[in-house]
């Protein structure tokens, strides 16, 4: 009877100790960030599909950020952890799409689209500069060389992302009223 009258607390409690456990192992015991075969960093494989590596970094951000939208929404409903669960894959898998495609350009970022970036973090986390980061980073594991290393690509991707939606155009021929 019990297990009845609290089976919602009971199953959000697990879920969110599942995905916190999940998150918390990724980042902290995530594996190695470095790749001699490629400039680009290497993160642990999540998974492979087709040859396609799967961002595994990529595959938890997204995972915790969808069970924080289904905390936040009051759901308990199985099949809402299995889509978010599906979404996270898929913008891995999308993510590395598009990294691979990066890295096959050779696509560059400059040091002012950097330092640019990395001033609108220092506004994000609310710190001074390179020197707090440095700490904060060093405070959860994180070396800042892993962490510009990934800041990169995340800059590269986006710029990918910009360039093809630029090049999109739509026209009323294109448009069915």
């Amino acid at each position: 009877r019990f297990f009845r009258v609290h089976a919602a607390k009971i199953g959000w409690s697990i879920v969110v100790f599942f995905g916190a456990t999940m998150f918390t192992g990724a980042f902290f015991f995530g594996g190695s960030l470095k790749d001699s075969k490629q400039n680009k960093p290497s993160e642990s494989v999540f998974a492979t599909l087709n040859g396609q590596e799967v961002n595994q970094r990529k595959y938890f951000e997204a995972l915790s950020q969808g069970y924080q939208s289904i905390q936040q929404s009051g759901s308990s409903d199985p099949e809402m952890f299995e889509m978010v669960q599906y979404r996270a894959f898929l913008q891995a898998l999308n993510y590395s799409l598009l990294l691979d495609d990066v890295t096959q350009q050779d696509m560059e970022v400059s040091k002012q689209e950097l330092k640019q970036s990395l001033q609108t973090v220092y506004k994000q986390l609310d710190i001074r500069g390179k020197k707090e980061l440095k700490e904060m980073l060093k405070t959860n594991n994180v070396p800042y060389k892993d962490f510009l290393a990934n800041h990169t690509s995340n800059l590269k991707v986006k710029k990918l992302i910009r360039g093809i939606q630029g090049s999109v155009q739509v026209t009323d021929q294109h448009v069915d009223y």
